[in-house]
């Protein structure tokens, strides 16, 4: 979904700059590395919201980009999209009933969280004069994702109440969890975080996310060295049903 602006020939991506949206997931991880190589300056740019995880998440991304550190990444960026008051006694604010590794994927969405996220972040985007901004959006799992429509639907809004719209690119979009997993396996997984539960700064073990993660270990044959205050239980019988 690549759109310019009118008034002028597009960049060449080595001139072009990026703003990613991260987070401290595997597929963020990967989506900043492969921009980095793509793009002339890169802008990674963390989202807080209030939610329960973003402290330890933010921990371990900090570590993340001092290890990556790249001359063409610039410090990371926050922008605030509060949402606490939206969601109010939801399990991402009280942390009660937290998703399981029992439950099915909509568990984990969050009703209106991506339309804003990617707005506010486009809005982010046009401020540090990108061209082009990169989320880690992966295959849908089902009829609940709709992020493909989701990006034309801002890239058009933008196009028609902005003189410089932004491009919104997803290059993952096509792609599994377990292909992002394996292919991450050269940059390394020990500063990547993913938990809706954490304990301090530890994955809880027990959580959606924590299983959606061993389950990516698991599937590609890849040594998962996450250390889970809770062990998760029966992969091999997990990976059957």
């Amino acid at each position: 979904m690549q759109m310019s602006s009118a008034k002028s020939a597009p960049k060449a991506p080595k001139n072009q700059k990026c703003v990613v949206l991260i987070s401290g997931g595997v597929t963020s991880y990967l989506l900043l590395d492969a921009c980095a190589k793509k793009y002339g300056t890169v802008v990674p740019v963390f989202v807080l919201s209030g939610f329960r995880w973003e402290e330890a998440e933010l921990f371990w991304l900090k570590k993340f980009l001092r290890y990556r550190k790249q001359e063409n990444i610039e410090p990371l960026q926050f922008v605030y999209l509060p949402l606490k008051d939206v969601y109010l006694m939801h399990w991402s604010n009280t942390g009660m009933k937290t998703p399981s590794g029992k439950e099915q994927y909509q568990s984990i969405m969050l009703p209106e969280r991506e339309s804003l996220l990617l707005t506010r972040a486009a809005l982010t985007a046009i401020a540090f004069d990108a061209e082009v901004m990169a989320v880690g959006y992966l295959k849908p799992r089902g009829e609940a994702e709709r992020n493909a429509d989701l990006m034309s639907r801002v890239e058009e809004l933008y196009s028609k109440t902005l003189s410089k719209p932004v491009s919104i690119t997803a290059p993952f979009i096509t792609r599994t969890r377990d292909e992002i997993v394996y292919d991450m396996r050269e940059i390394g997984f020990d500063y990547s975080f993913s938990c809706l539960a954490p304990r301090g700064y530890q994955h809880c073990g027990d959580c959606y996310k924590c299983h959606e993660r061993k389950m990516g270990f698991f599937k590609t044959g890849i040594t998962d060295r996450t250390h889970y205050f809770k062990p998760l239980p029966s992969l091999a019988a997990a990976s059957s049903t």
